[in-house]
């Protein structure tokens, strides 16, 4: 069967995701390399090929694999990344104007999660095989005409559109191929094949320009990780913005250099954006299914307070560290440290909550002020009601 009925609404009530533009029967034998994406709420279903002969999940190391991430029973790669993404697209499922780009889409996690809220993509990708995999399920999902895969280099230079890259197929494990089953991680595997062991196939592939993705557009979210450059590309959009060229409401990156200070400071001083710190890799809290810390119990000191403020519970975002406004470039590598994984954006998240008033209270200058439950009981709630 299809994969997904663009003509119902999903099973949560929401809106169904843009219906596509044009007829799309995929054949049988292209949906039987997919696997059915797990369920988030509030995304609609979609399925992921992950595999190019049908039961082997060869893509990602054997049979086991592709069953437990199915299931929802495999790990999550980057959880803070897909809660992320809801957190700010999921007005995609009712808007058509919607952009998003994935710089470094790999098998194409994040892509999907775009892809099914209703955005338009641009997904770029070096590795052929995962590139190539990638197309196959935005085939399969009826979203060619809001989805474009590029099997490609990003650059940042203009002057490199059209020209091809070798890439040697090294890099091209799948994100979830840590699963233990996965040949990947077999031992009679010498560690310098770990990351070519089952599909990897270099080859020539052309190069993305930077511009050609962000320029003209209004970017509603922009994800960027390629294990690289990726303060160079925040640098280049950021001197797009003050040209004109561009808008970007929302990014996420991993940072792979310690040369971000002063792109950070450029972005929070003078465009307004929020900075925040992914809790990946942190190990310091988890907040699990039932809002539970099960590592610090909220309790202990998980970052300089001097540079960060602990946020709970922020739209689809259980946990997050604020950094604070900086001055000086060299403060905000001393607070974020090496490879940082950040969210950006120019929207405002905390919404306001007020207690309910216990009762009134009579000040000196005659005026009634609301005394809230908490504050009846002797809670200090130095942001007032709010």
């Amino acid at each position: 069967p299809p994969p997904h009925d663009h003509s119902s609404p999903p099973p949560n009530g929401l809106p169904a995701a843009p219906q596509p533009s044009h007829s799309c029967n995929p054949p049988a034998k292209l949906v039987s390399l997919s696997y059915p994406y797990p369920q988030w709420y509030p995304t609609p279903p979609a399925r992921m090929v992950m595999e190019t002969k049908a039961g082997s999940c060869d893509i990602f190391g054997g049979p086991a694999v592709c069953k437990d991430f199915s299931l929802g029973k495999h790990f999550e790669p980057e959880y803070t990344v897909r809660e992320a993404i809801l957190s700010f697209l999921v007005p995609c499922l009712w808007s058509k104007d919607c952009y998003t780009i994935d710089i470094g889409a790999n098998i194409g996690t994040f892509t999907v999660e775009m892809a099914r809220l209703g955005a338009t993509v641009q997904a770029v990708e070096s590795q052929i095989v995962l590139a190539r995999a990638l197309q196959q399920t935005v085939d399969i999902n009826c979203w060619a005409d809001r989805v474009v895969v590029h099997n490609a280099w990003v650059s940042l230079q203009e002057s490199d559109r059209g020209k091809k890259r070798h890439t040697s197929g090294g890099g091209g494990r799948p994100i979830m191929a840590e699963h233990p089953e996965s040949l990947y991680n077999s031992p009679s595997l010498p560690p310098n094949q770990k990351d070519r062991c089952c599909t990897s196939e270099s080859g020539m592939v052309g190069q993305v320009p930077i511009q050609d993705l962000f320029r003209g557009k209004n970017v509603h979210f922009a994800k960027i990780d390629i294990d690289s450059f990726e303060t160079d590309i925040l640098t280049l959009v950021e001197k797009m913005m003050v040209a004109g060229e561009t808008n970007v409401t929302t990014f996420c990156a991993e940072l792979n250099d310690e040369n971000y200070g002063n792109t950070l400071l450029k972005l929070q001083k003078d465009h307004g954006y929020h900075i925040f710190k992914f809790n990946i890799h942190m190990n310091k809290r988890h907040i699990n299914a039932k809002g539970h810390d099960v590592y610090g119990h909220f309790q202990g000191e998980v970052a300089n307070p001097l540079f960060f403020e602990e946020v709970y519970m922020q739209r689809f975002m259980r946990y997050l560290l604020y950094l604070k406004p900086q001055e000086q470039p060299e403060k905000f590598v001393e607070a974020l440290g090496t490879r940082p994984h950040v969210l950006l954006t120019k929207e405002f998240l905390y919404e306001r909550r007020y207690e309910y008033p216990a009762d009134t209270k009579t000040m000196k200058d005659g005026k009634r002020k609301s005394i809230t439950f908490g504050l009846s009981l002797g809670y200090n709630n130095p942001d007032g009601l709010q």
